[in-house]
């Protein structure tokens, strides 16, 4: 009878240690705040009814990271929210307080060693577009080194890479739209950016289409890392490693599985079945189309 009784409550003892540790996990996962930033161009979110932030449907990157972030989020069962905030004022909440995550970061040397890091969750070239009424062919870096000027949006690290690439045709800009006017100004003809080509190929201003891909990233080299930029999930550096490790594999599970190509397709490419480029303007790029180049180095 006492043996049974052993039984019985060393069975109970081993579901109470599970049901702690399974309580345990799921507060552990619960115990991160997401925090996002609004999207250079156009709108790419909304809140649902449940107050979950959510992505656009062909959106672009920022409505396909956050439809990313919360695949994670189901992945791991967590109750965890995504909030967008400013860039400084989410930046500031990952340095100075624990439970919270920021994204989409660029991790470099200067950061590397502040955060903890969860990714990559976006990888894309940062390419050079030309104004669409501009006579100047821009082909490789050299070219656009010598074009009339190329706008950067102040304080970053594309402005940062172009000086350390020589360029001295730079005019620095507040916004991603005040670079477009000055296009259609003619202050400036060239402009970079790391959002899918198809999402700035729809852009209008004025019901004006501005743009032109060139097909030349910030590096001769398409696939060199140093052209490509590579966005993260940065975590306060109080984060368990715990966390930082059950929040990697909940992202390289979604990696290995449909799901983040279906992401891919819904909210990251625009709602087309004809892409809006001319694809002559891709002579020099070996035929690959925008989206074709994206894929590349997502699958790298």
């Amino acid at each position: 009878m006492t043996g049974h009784l052993n039984k019985r409550f060393g069975k109970t003892c081993i579901a109470i240690l599970f049901a702690t540790s399974v309580f345990s996990i799921a507060v552990e996962a619960d115990d991160i705040q997401f925090l996002t930033h609004a999207p250079a161009v156009g709108k790419a979110t909304y809140i649902d009814d449940t107050g979950t932030l959510r992505g656009m449907p062909g959106g672009g990157r920022r409505a396909f990271l956050v439809e990313l972030v919360n695949a994670m989020i189901t992945e791991r069962s967590s109750n965890a929210k995504i909030t967008e905030v400013p860039f400084n004022r989410g930046k500031k909440l990952i340095e100075n307080k624990t439970g919270y995550a920021f994204f989409n970061v660029m991790r470099n040397a200067r950061r590397e060693n502040r955060f903890k890091w969860v990714g990559p969750i976006y990888s894309l070239p940062t390419y050079f577009y030309s104004y669409q009424d501009s006579g100047e062919k821009i082909s490789n870096v050299a070219d656009a080194r010598s074009a009339k000027a190329v706008c950067g949006i102040r304080g970053t690290n594309n402005i940062s890479w172009l000086r350390r690439h020589g360029f001295r045709n730079i005019f620095e800009a507040s916004s991603f739209d005040a670079c477009l006017l000055l296009m259609i100004y003619g202050r400036v003809t060239l402009i970079q950016s790391a959002e899918v080509p198809e999402i700035l190929l729809n852009r209008q201003v004025q019901g004006k289409q501005v743009l032109r891909f060139t097909g030349v990233a910030n590096h001769d080299e398409l696939l060199h890392d140093e052209g490509v930029l590579k966005g993260y999930l940065a975590f306060n550096r109080g984060t368990k490693d715990s966390q930082i490790k059950a929040w990697q594999q909940a992202l390289d599970s979604i990696k290995a599985s449909d799901l983040y190509e279906q992401l891919r397709q819904e909210f990251l490419l625009p709602a087309t079945s004809q892409p809006p480029y001319n694809t002559t303007d891709f002579a020099d790029f070996s035929g690959t189309s925008p989206s074709a180049a994206f894929s590349v180095v997502n699958r790298r």
